[in-house]
């Protein structure tokens, strides 16, 4: 298991097998300080917490889906970037 509460690498400097690794919703959950329901609200375009630079998931199986960390932590980077310029 991934021990999540080690600092938050960027996108830019993700270890060479990191990025390719597929995030599950509880880990993107944990990394983003977000409930899984509000992690769908953020992918629903019919939602008015929906997030469009969002990263889009992955299907791994008929009921399960996962997210490439490197989208992930370049998202976590834009977020950053965002409340910098504000």
């Amino acid at each position: 298991m991934l021990h999540l509460h080690k600092q938050l690498a960027s996108a830019s400097n993700l270890p060479l097998n990191e990025g390719y690794r597929i995030l599950c919703i509880k880990e993107v959950c944990m990394l983003l300080q977000r409930s899984k329901s509000m992690l769908y609200e953020d992918m629903n375009p019919n939602s008015k917490y929906y997030k469009p630079n969002f990263p889009k998931p992955i299907k791994k199986s008929a009921r399960s889906i996962g997210w490439k960390a490197a989208d992930v932590y370049a998202y976590i980077d834009s977020l950053v970037l965002q409340e910098k310029e504000a």
